[in-house]
């Protein structure tokens, strides 16, 4: 930024703080919004209350006089502003107009009026009813959080251009606590606030104005608040949606730990922690979840997560792996203790299982080779099996049941003789002794034949 622009950016700021304020009620602005009463304020300007007066709808409007340093400037940021207004999501307060008064050159952004606070000023009432100032909020609130942030964040990285060929990527660039709003009596989950992003690409696009920069393009520069900056914002090398990625995951350790991951106590110490890129851990994260937050943290930007949704997934304990993965970093003394012992029981049962298949393998080569099989027992012999019960096992050769098994082959291969047939007491009258069909006196067929013709006589 040359000298020139410096002093006329020095001497505009010392007008503005010179400036009354213009938050009177029933005050029109711009012919068109009238007054309604005091936001609050911040290093961009005052933010008011205003109601629009053509439509009757109720707005946001932020007061920021040094737009108006240089004519082309303001021209700059209004269309840049253009592009801004087009983001439309529920997690976004989307930038409605940006209007100039003619008569003092002053700049006003009008947007969604969100009625709330402020993230800070929540997570500072939050930790008070926690317990102190510095305690840490449960992880699945803070995820609940960060993936609001997360899904408006990727939306503005993933909107198209006007010709459709290829991403607008506007980046916030500025991301912090502040910028972000806490919705009052209206909750994302139960026990979960509503949070909308502010000034979008406003905090960044008044300094990237003044260098003669635009947010409609990943490679060039921006500003923004040093806590939350990435390396190569420091560096002022081009910037990717990953500026955004290292400005969330600040949020969320900030929000789990209590304490900020990079502090020094003046820019220099807190530019070489930043190039470091070495957060302290936070204790009780587990190790999973730690090591997708860490690698938000790469001063690398390509060794980042792919979007923001991913870094707020990669902590989030989505399946039953990851529950087991954060049970085992758990574990009491007494669970490491059962572990030798559970390996000993193991192994016994791997060294019986190992035994059992020897037996089985020498008995099989026992029947391939022909051999009588030998009993086995695992367990004590029962009585009823020992050999001195029968004076011989009867399974071994020469014992008493082989004997007489031999004895039976023997009878069943000696061919069989006929019986003798036994004689009749009484004469068969339809067989003779040899068994041939001879009928002897008369059939039944022929007495009936005389007995039918007997009927038929006539009687004497």
């Amino acid at each position: 930024m040359g000298t020139t622009t410096m002093q006329n950016l020095a001497r505009t700021i010392a007008d503005t703080k010179a400036m009354p304020a213009v938050s009177e009620t029933n005050r029109i602005l711009l012919n068109r919004y009238e007054v309604l009463g005091r936001l609050g304020s911040g290093a961009m300007g005052e933010v008011l209350k205003v109601k629009d007066l053509q439509s009757g709808l109720e707005y946001a409007l932020k007061r920021a006089p040094f737009f108006s340093v240089e004519g082309d400037q303001a021209k700059r940021i209004q269309a840049n502003f253009a592009l801004v207004s087009r983001l439309t999501h529920p997690h976004i307060a989307t930038t409605r107009f940006f209007e100039q008064d003619p008569v003092t050159g002053e700049a006003y952004q009008i947007m969604d009026l969100v009625n709330g606070t402020t993230l800070t000023k929540w997570l500072q009432a939050k930790r008070r009813e926690l317990g102190g100032s510095d305690k840490p909020l449960p992880l699945d609130l803070v995820l609940g959080l960060a993936g609001q942030l997360a899904s408006a964040l990727d939306y503005a990285h993933q909107q198209p251009t006007s010709s459709g060929t290829g991403p607008l990527g506007v980046l916030h660039r500025d991301l912090k606590p502040d910028n972000i709003m806490v919705e009052a009596g209206r909750e994302f989950a139960p026990g979960i606030p509503y949070l909308r992003i502010v000034d979008f690409g406003l905090a960044a696009e008044a300094q990237a104005a003044i260098h003669g920069h635009s947010i409609a393009s990943h490679n060039q520069e921006g500003g923004g608040t040093l806590y939350y900056m990435a390396p190569e914002q420091w560096d002022g090398r081009a910037l990717t949606p990953g500026v955004d990625q290292w400005a969330l995951a600040v949020i969320v350790y900030e929000m789990l730990a209590g304490r900020k991951p990079f502090e020094a106590g003046d820019r220099i110490a807190l530019y070489k922690a930043v190039r470091a890129a070495d957060p302290r851990r936070v204790e009780h994260l587990p190790l999973l979840a730690w090591n997708a937050l860490r690698k938000a943290f790469q001063a690398d930007r390509r060794n980042r997560h792919a979007s923001c949704t991913a870094l707020v997934q990669g902590m989030r304990p989505a399946d039953l792996r990851l529950d087991l993965a954060r049970a085992g970093e758990r574990m009491s003394w007494a669970q490491w203790l059962l572990i030798p012992v559970q390996i000993a029981i193991f192994l016994v049962v791997l060294a019986l299982g190992l035994e059992g298949v020897k037996l089985l393998k020498a008995k099989a080569d026992e029947w391939i080779n022909g051999k009588p099989p030998t009993p086995v027992f695992l367990y004590p012999r029962p009585a009823y099996l020992d050999p001195s019960a029968f004076g011989r096992n009867p399974l071994t050769p020469g014992s008493r049941a082989a004997e007489l098994l031999k004895e039976l082959d023997k009878k069943s291969a000696e061919p069989a003789k006929p019986e003798p047939r036994a004689e009749k007491t009484a004469p068969d009258p339809y067989f003779d002794p040899t068994g041939a069909w001879q009928p002897k006196g008369k059939s039944l067929a022929e007495r009936l034949r005389e007995l039918e013709a007997s009927r038929t006589q006539p009687a004497r």
